[in-house]
């Protein structure tokens, strides 16, 4: 099993210009990963880290308040995270 994969964000919305106020972190950092992005105009953000994730440890997709439909109509700031296998 590949250490890289892809993160999607679905939004109930198109998104404008907003690629960059998506990132995943580790758990407990700010850091984002090198990531790479895709449908930056669509329904959703598609993000490809450049760095692999580590086996059995968690991490956080951010969501910040600069995410917006091209009307301005900002998204609230939005987080999970998730845990990768051992």
């Amino acid at each position: 099993m590949s250490p890289y994969a892809n993160v999607t964000v679905i939004f109930d919305d198109y998104v404008y210009g907003s690629k960059r106020l998506v990132n995943v972190c580790k758990r407990g950092s700010n850091t984002p990963m090198a990531v790479a992005w895709r449908d930056e105009y669509a329904k959703k953000i598609e993000i490809s880290t450049k760095n692999a994730f580590k086996r059995d440890t968690w991490y956080t997709v951010k969501i910040t308040t600069g995410v917006n439909d091209g009307a301005i109509n900002l998204q609230a700031p939005y987080s999970w995270s998730f845990k990768t296998r051992g």
